[in-house]
């Protein structure tokens, strides 16, 4: 079966790239307006006014998709042996439970809220356009819920499915994880030509 800290790597790695790249593209902001005659402002107060409003729908989609995306990788890296010694089928009381899975997710819910929360700020951040907003909201969602389904599969026949199946529905559940994930940061991916100047 897959082993899958090298992939949680990648997710990470692009997590850390990201959040490399908005401190950059803040920064190089900050120092453009420092450069100007009305240059006293803080980094505080240019924030304040950086802020774009992208409208309630889309921030509140985009709070569901950082939830659920956090439920989707702690489904796909947790529930089952391969990544880490601790998994979701240790807690024998919890799994065994009807509702072991809703118990699962909402926990990882309830540990990631203030990211899920806090990381959509960063959107206010950037002009979104309707195209890239089309792409976020119509094809986040379904991914993750594609990557779940294959979670929950996965689970469901542990540990009796044969690895090349196994791998092969493992895959699926990562790549539908890791598009999204993409989806998600594809402002501050599009940013990256404003970095570069």
């Amino acid at each position: 079966m897959i082993q899958g800290a090298y992939f949680l790597l990648a997710i990470l790695a692009i997590l850390a790239l990201s959040a490399a790249f908005h401190n950059i593209y803040i920064k190089k902001i900050y120092r453009n307006v420092k450069g100007t005659d009305e240059g006293s402002f803080e980094m505080a107060e240019l924030l304040k006014h950086l802020e774009l409003p992208q409208g309630s729908n889309f921030n509140t989609f985009m709070i569901a998709s950082w939830m659920l995306f956090f439920v989707a990788a702690a489904f796909l890296f947790f529930q089952t042996p391969g990544t880490f010694p601790w998994y979701y089928f240790q807690a024998i009381q919890i799994a065994s439970s009807e509702y072991g899975l809703i118990v699962f997710g909402l926990a990882v819910m309830i540990i990631t809220a203030l990211l899920a929360f806090t990381i959509p700020k960063i959107y206010s951040y950037y002009i979104v356009s309707r195209n890239i907003k089309a792409l976020m909201v119509y094809f986040t969602l379904p991914l993750l819920m594609i990557s779940i389904a294959m979670s929950i599969y996965l689970g469901t026949v542990y540990p009796q499915a044969d690895v090349q199946s196994w791998n092969l529905i493992w895959i699926v559940g990562y790549i539908t994880l890791i598009l999204p994930l993409i989806l998600m940061m594809m402002p501050i991916i599009f940013s990256l030509k404003e970095v570069t100047r």
